[in-house]
């Protein structure tokens, strides 16, 4: 009965906010990392990947690793946070992993990642999208022709960019995987359902629509560090250690042939 009350647990999904428009004013003291009422069964995903793996995946052991920009379920507050849940999620996160996922109010939204690495010309980054059944509906590759993309920041893949428009109320399985040049490649994944209706202007500002938060508030962040607003959205996601990462204005990926 304990391992049914945990599993009942992980079915609480998690995402966040959006905003009415680009350039927003949070509301003091609002925890955008807020747990929200149940979205279905689990979405279990790995919002950071791995250790050091040598090669251009060499890191100092005290810097972040790969990280997509998704909230912690160790960060979950708010009003559907029970703490006796709060501690069947724990158990329940050590043995199925972490939940990673958020809505979207757009058909092609943007996911943003932390890339820590130096890359090099001939270095793979890819990003593979699957529908809920585990088919590939994309898979691209970073293109490393850009000078920007190849040193470490946040950088975002757009998925509109790619030509990939989301069913409406349909689960997607991303995947961002860097293959070293020394050791296995290192991944992080999750998931992400197109939510329609309300256009950019939602009923409450504090929802669960992370990722279009985050592509609102990182028009402000091009130019340099700006807004605390930024900074307080991914410390409230238990990203605090890469809030002064660049923000770059970029990357392009492109589609590649499907085996």
């Amino acid at each position: 009965m304990k391992c049914i009350y945990v599993l009942t647990v992980l079915i609480m999904g998690l995402a966040m906010g959006a905003p009415a428009q680009a350039r927003i004013g949070l509301e003091s003291g609002v925890h955008l990392s807020e747990r929200p009422a149940n979205t279905g069964y689990p979405r279990r995903g790995t919002r950071r990947g791995g250790g050091s793996r040598g090669g251009v995946c060499d890191l100092p052991t005290d810097a972040p690793p790969l990280t997509a920009l998704m909230p912690d379920t160790a960060t979950w507050t708010g009003p559907n946070a029970d703490p006796m849940e709060e501690i069947a999620g724990d158990i329940a996160g050590d043995i199925a992993g972490d939940i990673v996922f958020s809505f979207t109010r757009r058909a092609a939204p943007d996911l943003w990642f932390y890339q820590p690495y130096g890359l090099v010309e001939n270095s793979r980054v890819a990003f593979t999208l699957k529908d809920a059944a585990g088919n590939t509906v994309s898979r691209s590759r970073l293109d490393t022709t850009d000078a920007m993309a190849m040193v470490p920041g946040i950088m975002r893949v757009s998925l509109g960019d790619l030509g990939l428009t989301l069913t409406p109320n349909t689960d997607y399985h991303w995947y961002l995987t860097v293959h070293c040049t020394a050791g296995p490649p290192i991944a992080v994944d999750g998931w992400i359902n197109y939510q329609p209706g309300g256009g950019d202007a939602l009923p409450q500002p504090n929802r669960q629509f992370l990722v279009d938060t985050l592509s609102a508030l990182a028009e402000t962040q091009f130019s340099g560090p700006g807004p605390e607003n930024w900074q307080d959205l991914l410390g409230s996601i238990g990203l605090g250690d890469i809030t002064d990462a660049l923000v770059m204005d970029c990357c392009s990926f492109v589609e590649q042939p499907q085996n």
